[in-house]
């Protein structure tokens, strides 16, 4: 539910955010209150592109050689929508910017930001800050959901360390961000980078910094249709929107974690990115001195050092406007760069790759994604929040979701989808 343009990737907040507000003491997620409105709208995208590849060959002498750009051979595969089972408790649920990592077992553990459900009236039944959901091996879509009495929980609450919300915006919460897996004996430990935020009526957020906090899974005794809620383990880490919007391992016991510039409140192209890398410890995730930076040929201490990664085509348009991930993709072998192009809310998503998780990145490829202009009366329904995700990566396909604002109507519902791009074997 996070606006394009802040420091957050979601459009839900549009319709829903302002339930979340009508509050006594601004603690409380609005989760009863107000009604979302059916006449928000989203700018449109500057360029509806399908599925193409931009050139990338083209350097200075400045410039190292870049990659190839991702090729797509077809159109996205149909999707596949994220959820519970149809009948339970959580049927019709709606959840954007999904994340997920695979667990040791096979199974999945997704995170989402904003989850909300509204009534056959229109009417927000609940509205919720992050939640988490697991999945089991074989089944990544379908997710074994912890009901409340009819409503999900937050999978991260607020310390007491939580920066102060303004008046304007005074309903805290945790947005996941990204994640990562490292073993611990014969549990996972997932590594979570979150993002503080203070929402408020309509579309008002405000930035807190980021937050980072661990969850331990036990394939012994796996969290079907129980809670899933993380320990914070450092409230503050940065006090900006920083290093952790995305992340992958390096296989060398560290995370690599990523940010890209975006102005809080929105703007004009040429005020998203640069984009920047850093290295930190698995062990020391939670202590901001351990993140070394990179500085353009190695990682440095100094935070002052860091230096933008390369991207080919660096139009300013052309950097991520919001969430966006970075994966090591298991069956195209490259590092992979996956998001939402400016403004946010779309009808295609961008795509570039890499031989290394610092880059040099290629241009982006622009892929078409249906459903993703639906109008209704004066409302288009963009998505948003498109990523990689790798759980679904098979031979010759790239595994990507997004949230589609618009998958059912009386209500207006949407859910985080998942599909399959089809790819040259050897990009470029």
């Amino acid at each position: 539910m996070r606006m394009t343009g802040r420091p957050a990737r979601h459009r839900l907040a549009a319709v829903a955010v302002a339930a979340a507000v009508v509050l006594v003491g601004g603690c409380d997620d609005g989760s009863r209150a107000g009604s979302p409105s059916t006449s928000s709208t989203s700018a449109a995208p500057t360029t509806v592109a399908a599925a193409t590849s931009t050139s990338s060959s083209a350097t200075t002498p400045s410039q190292p050689q870049l990659p190839a750009s991702f090729v797509a051979t077809g159109p996205i595969s149909t999707t596949t929508r994220i959820g519970p089972a149809a009948g339970g408790p959580l049927d019709g649920i709606d959840r954007d910017a999904g994340v997920s990592v695979a667990l040791r077992d096979g199974s999945t553990l997704w995170l989402f930001g904003d989850t909300a459900k509204a009534d056959a009236d229109g009417h927000l039944t609940y509205f919720v800050i992050g939640t988490a959901a697991w999945a089991p091996a074989g089944s990544p879509a379908i997710t074994t959901d912890y009901s409340n009495g009819g409503e999900p929980i937050a999978f991260a609450t607020p310390t007491a360390g939580f920066p102060p919300c303004p008046a304007d915006a005074p309903v805290p919460g945790m947005w996941p961000s990204s994640a990562v897996v490292q073993q611990a004996g014969n549990l996972d430990r997932v590594i979570v980078w979150m993002e503080n935020i203070c929402l408020g009526s309509s579309i008002r957020g405000a930035a807190r910094g980021m937050a980072v906090a661990e969850w331990f899974y036990d394939p012994a005794a796996p969290p079907s249709g129980a809670p899933i809620q993380a320990q914070i383990i450092n409230q503050s880490l940065f006090p900006q929107r920083s290093f952790g919007l995305a992340s992958v391992l390096d296989g060398e016991g560290n995370a690599i974690v990523y940010s890209c510039d975006a102005p809080e409140q929105g703007g004009t192209p040429d005020r998203y990115g640069p984009c920047r890398a850093a290295r930190v410890p698995l062990g020391m995730a939670a202590n901001p001195a351990a993140y070394q930076v990179w500085d353009g040929t190695s990682w440095n201490q100094n935070s002052q050092a860091a230096q933008p990664m390369l991207l080919g085509n660096g139009a300013a348009a052309s950097y991520p406007a919001g969430s966006f991930s970075i994966t090591l993709d298991p069956m195209l072998h490259q590092y992979v760069m996956v998001y939402s192009p400016w403004p946010g809310s779309s009808d295609t998503m961008q795509i570039r790759t890499s031989a290394g998780p610092t880059g040099p990145w290629s241009a982006p490829t622009s892929i078409a994604l249906p459903g993703c202009s639906d109008a209704v009366g004066t409302a288009t329904f963009w998505c948003y929040a498109a990523s990689a995700q790798p759980v679904f990566s098979e031979a010759g396909r790239l595994g990507v979701g997004y949230y589609d604002r618009h998958v059912s109507s009386n209500p207006t519902r949407g859910s985080y989808l998942v599909a399959t791009i089809p790819y040259a074997p050897t990009p470029g």
